[in-house]
């Protein structure tokens, strides 16, 4: 077993995880799959982390020469080829990360991964999928059912690594479709309360938009136009966990459960410090909090503005005091339609076409100078007729409160003719905003999209 390529080696099937994929290794060989482990890398701690997000470096590599499979195939099985697309960047460890479901490999006292027990039933070889550890996948749309995320018999929350528990040999394989607990075939459905109820139409349909928008990249927002995946899920997730936390937002919630018709509004669960996380919620609870953002989505942001008005929600309390890295989207409906007092020239620039990285991105989200430097940009391009005096914009902006008042003008003239280049599309490889869609690939030159264009609409840029 610990020899070059394994005896046998069945491929990796579409959208299965990692480790559901080695299991299936494991028992076409005859073993478990700790067994395997233990034969193929001695004294790893391979078991004890979760490797469908974070496998160790260089295992990737390992594995494609153990299964004779092509690394580039394997790298899909993970949570971190979900980078670029949902998120910004996958950090190590085990720690909270937006919209994927932890799995606690110490502890039964957790909702991990989710499944559909009529998938398994159905399917020639069981296998878990990846979309089966997103959070916001609540809802198999083939079966047209809510996903369970505990044993039916025990019930314990799935967890394809944990040692089985039950009367058989450690060496002795186990399919992915028993429970690691009790041995209850997941396969089989039971009862589940979580099930009681089937999903609405428009839920599923949600659901099924959002997974398309991974695959494109991109996301039709009412009212404001496509916007790249990683800013759009951003602020979907801001919107669930203002759905999701206690004070203020409780009246939040309740006014969107009174218009939706709620009776039983989600039982949350609080995590560490009390603080109460979208991801760590049960599956019943996540799909009535989703089935309120679909809601709230599908006439944005009218109805979001309505019961933050309802909820007495300020803008200044959303775009500031919870949601400090608001996408532009996001911000632009609250900041504009819930904080109405602000002036004009307080709105984000935006550059007709950008070249960022992940560093880029993830370093905009965690300034705030930035955003004094977009709003001096969005003043000098509302007023042209300054470009040609240097001198007399500098008056301008320190009349509108962008430069402080004491500030000599002589010492912004060098700034502000910078400043009229930033305006005029000139070197803005310096300048980027929270509303440009990001499609790069690290260590690769990338894609510069236009906001006012189409997707299909591409030029070539450098890495910013």
């Amino acid at each position: 077993m610990s020899g070059a390529c394994w005896p046998i080696r069945p491929p990796p099937l579409g959208g299965e995880l990692l480790s559901s994929w080695m299991t299936r290794i494991a028992k076409a060989n005859g073993v478990s799959l700790q067994c395997l482990c233990w034969e193929t890398w001695p004294g790893s701690d391979l078991l004890m982390r979760d490797i469908d997000r974070h496998p160790p470096p260089g295992f990737i590599e390992e594995l494609a020469k153990h299964s004779g499979h092509p690394a580039a195939s394997i790298q899909r099985l993970v949570l971190r080829s979900l980078v670029g697309r949902l998120l910004v960047n996958l950090p190590p460890g085990s720690g909270w990360v937006q919209w994927i479901l932890p799995i606690l490999l110490r502890t039964r006292a957790a909702y991990g991964i989710q499944y559909c027990p009529e998938c398994l039933a159905k399917d020639i070889e069981p296998h878990w999928r990846l979309n089966w550890r997103l959070a916001f996948v609540t809802t198999c749309p083939q079966h047209f059912r809510v996903l369970s995320d505990t044993c039916s018999s025990c019930g314990v929350a799935p967890n394809p690594l944990a040692l089985f528990k039950g009367k058989r040999p450690a060496t002795e394989p186990v399919p992915v479709h028993l429970c690691r607990w009790c041995g209850q075939d997941f396969r089989v459905i039971c009862n589940d309360p979580s099930n009681s109820n089937s999903p609405s139409k428009g839920v599923v349909h949600f659901e099924t938009t959002l997974l398309q928008a991974l695959q494109e990249n991109w996301m039709d927002v009412p009212g404001h136009g496509l916007v790249h995946s990683i800013p759009y899920f951003r602020g979907l997730h801001l919107i669930v966990t203002i759905l999701a936390s206690k004070g203020q937002s409780g009246r939040f919630r309740a006014a969107v459960c009174q218009e939706l018709g709620i009776d039983q509004p989600p039982k949350l669960i609080p995590g560490r410090g009390g603080r109460v996380l979208f991801e760590l919620q049960n599956v019943s609870t996540r799909h009535q909090l989703v089935a309120m953002a679909a809601w709230l989505m599908e006439d944005w942001p009218h109805r979001f503005t309505q019961a933050c008005r309802e909820a007495s929600l300020s803008g200044t309390r959303l775009t500031l005091e919870l949601q400090r890295d608001a996408p532009y989207w996001y911000w632009k409906s609250t900041g504009e339609q819930l904080g109405s007092k602000r002036a004009q020239w307080r709105r984000a620039a935006l550059p007709d076409g950008l070249s960022l990285s992940y560093d880029d991105v993830s370093r905009r989200l965690q300034s705030r100078k930035l955003l004094s430097q977009e709003r001096r940009i969005r003043f000098v391009r509302d007023h042209p007729e300054l470009w040609g005096d240097p001198l007399r914009l500098t008056n301008a902006l320190r009349s509108a409160g962008l430069y402080s008042p004491n500030s000599a003008p002589s010492l912004l003239v060098p700034y502000c003719t910078v400043l009229i280049a930033l305006a005029k599309g000139e070197g803005l490889l310096h300048c980027f905003t929270k509303s440009l869609a990001v499609c790069c690939v690290r260590g690769r030159r990338q894609m510069v999209l236009l906001p006012s264009v189409s997707p299909s609409t591409e030029t070539s840029g450098t890495s910013g």
